[in-house]
């Protein structure tokens, strides 16, 4: 039980990290496709929260577990739970890469629908 918070703590920030990539990745091809149909004021907000994301995955988070790593000392760093989360976040990232695009197509298929289909309100 004294060993969980040094084999917890490396474990969820590596898989963060992960999880926060395979995401940006996700939402560079949702930024596509809602670029695509030129839908602005969505696309500058999916940018802003893409942009989060990015800063979490390559500076946040590796800078995080770097900081954990000299607080506990080399002796207390276990290794083996990073890597594990790294190696669980590999396959998790395939099941978190395809959201982003589908999250944007259908909010597109909804903005679509909400839309008048001559231009104007035929009511």
């Amino acid at each position: 039980m004294h060993e969980l918070p040094f084999i917890a703590a490396p474990f969820i920030l590596a898989f963060l990290q992960m999880a926060s990539a395979a995401l940006g990745l996700g939402l560079i091809l949702a930024l596509w496709e809602i670029g695509r149909r030129r839908q602005w004021l969505m696309l500058t907000r999916w940018a802003l929260f893409f942009v989060f994301v990015l800063g979490a995955a390559v500076y946040g988070l590796p800078k995080l577990l770097a900081m954990w790593r000299t607080y506990v000392g080399e002796s207390g760093f276990k290794k083996g739970s990073m890597y594990f989360a790294y190696f669980v976040g590999l396959f998790a990232a395939f099941f978190i890469m395809p959201e982003p695009r589908r999250i944007a197509l259908n909010r597109l298929r909804a903005e679509r629908r909400r839309m008048p289909r001559h231009g104007y309100d035929a009511d």
